[in-house]
């Protein structure tokens, strides 16, 4: 693997597990830590870190209530609706209901 891939997989691994923690690290926590984190990887190059990150929106509303949740992302969410990537677009639309 070259070092860009390696990279992209670490990134795509620690996303994939940042979804899982909101209910272990609870309210507070995910509010201190995992939200600027998620702030960050909303940006990442690479469409599969943002991709992840959309995705696991749910069960981080569920720990932190969908008000918390607008509040801090909706601004990173609305300006990832004109991502070139059309898979990161699509995965706005399916989870903008939730914001």
């Amino acid at each position: 693997m070259e070092l860009t891939q390696i990279n992209l997989f670490k990134a795509v691994v620690s996303t994939q597990s940042t979804g899982g923690l909101s209910p272990i690290m609870g309210k507070d926590n995910t509010v201190q830590h995992l939200l600027p984190l998620f702030l960050i990887l909303l940006k990442d190059e690479h469409s599969d870190v943002r991709l992840n990150i959309i995705s696991n929106l749910d069960s981080v509303n569920k720990v932190i209530g969908i008000h918390q949740l607008s509040q801090s992302l909706l601004p990173a969410i609305v300006e990832l609706a004109e991502d070139p990537k059309w898979r990161v677009r699509l995965a706005i639309i399916e989870h903008m209901p939730l914001l």
